[in-house]
């Protein structure tokens, strides 16, 4: 009888747990369908397939020339400006629907490099995919959904603030807890743009792909 309490409990904690963060569990859903898109729609389009190798193309370019610091400050420039951009559709109403779009956009695009890789380098673009690619994007993908968790929730405030009658908020507080926490996602990827550099330096010239 005392086992079966401790059993209901653990799974009313878990239920508890996955309701508070549902919209953590809601965008990373969003990841997982753009990146399911992106496997399945990447031959279909000429102009898709072509965007692809263009991004794989400059990829190649960035991580054959440079070493580590020149890798590391790139890819970190790169990731920031997308965080940035998180953080701009947070402070707008549209925000609700841009932070989405955006997120999965990056899921569809890192799925349609799966299936260009594999496509066109079989076995070996998918290992080159799992080592190099994969490791580094965990980090970043897991701060652009709570990126865009934070997005959306202030954008959500803002728009209820244009309601009549709605209940008044104090702005400049949540503003800047808002801005605190996309302080704090800075370190993933710190950690993303280390892996790249540290990956790219030791793998990159094991395989012997043409992008």
């Amino acid at each position: 009888m005392k086992k079966s309490k401790v059993l209901d409990l653990k799974r009313f904690r878990f239920g508890d747990g996955f309701r508070k963060n549902g919209l953590f569990w809601f965008f990373a859903f969003l990841l997982a369908l753009g990146f399911l898109l992106g496997t399945l729609l990447s031959g279909n389009s000429v102009t898709l397939t072509e965007t692809v190798r263009k991004s794989l193309h400059r990829y190649a370019a960035l991580h054959i020339r440079g070493g580590f610091s020149r890798i590391f400050v790139s890819v970190l420039l790169t990731k920031l400006a997308v965080l940035l951009f998180f953080f701009l559709c947070g402070t707008t109403m549209l925000g609700i629907v841009l932070a989405p779009m955006l997120l999965c956009y990056h899921g569809f695009m890192f799925g349609s490099a799966a299936a260009y890789l594999y496509a066109a380098f079989g076995v070996e673009g998918i290992a080159f995919y799992a080592v190099l690619l994969v490791p580094p994007f965990v980090p970043f993908f897991i701060c652009l959904i709570l990126g865009c968790r934070e997005a959306f929730r202030f954008s959500n405030l803002l728009a209820k603030l244009t309601f009549p009658h709605s209940p008044s908020a104090l702005l400049y507080p949540e503003f800047r807890n808002y801005s605190r926490y996309f302080l704090v996602l800075v370190l993933p990827l710190l950690l993303s743009a280390v892996l790249d550099g540290v990956l790219s330096c030791a793998f990159y010239r094991s395989f012997a792909l043409n992008l």
